[in-house]
């Protein structure tokens, strides 16, 4: 009887860490129209997979940090290109809105407009 209960409540905790793992981490798309024009505006995530963006350190534990979706939008020379990814809050810029976008222009016909997301999964699409 103890073992049989004892099976069952390491199964819950089992069951219970794999939904806390997939839970906290935020899936985001990741690509770049440099590779494949379906990454560009209007986005068509058809093709493409949510990846999950659960980071991991170089020893094996985990980043306490939090994940977020970034899209970066450039235009160097005319040309727009598109780039999809996770990134990394650091402690100072934490962010605390869903969306938030910053547009650069540098000298020689280049701008650059970075949007972060933390809300959903997919939220960079």
């Amino acid at each position: 009887m103890l073992k049989n209960l004892l099976r069952l409540a390491s199964l819950a905790l089992l069951v219970l860490l794999v939904f806390i793992q997939q839970g906290s981490s935020l899936k985001c798309w990741v690509c770049c129209s440099e590779a494949d024009p379906e990454c560009a505006d209007p986005f068509n995530n058809s093709t493409f997979q949510l990846m999950n963006c659960h980071r991991r350190r170089f020893d094996g534990t985990s980043d306490p940090r939090p994940s977020m979706c970034t899209k970066i939008k450039q235009r160097v020379d005319g040309k727009w290109q598109y780039i999809r990814s996770c990134g990394v809050q650091d402690a100072i810029g934490v962010q605390r809105e869903d969306t938030v976008c910053t547009t650069r222009t540098y000298p020689g016909d280049v701008t650059i407009e970075y949007c972060s997301c933390i809300s959903k999964d997919g939220c960079n699409g």
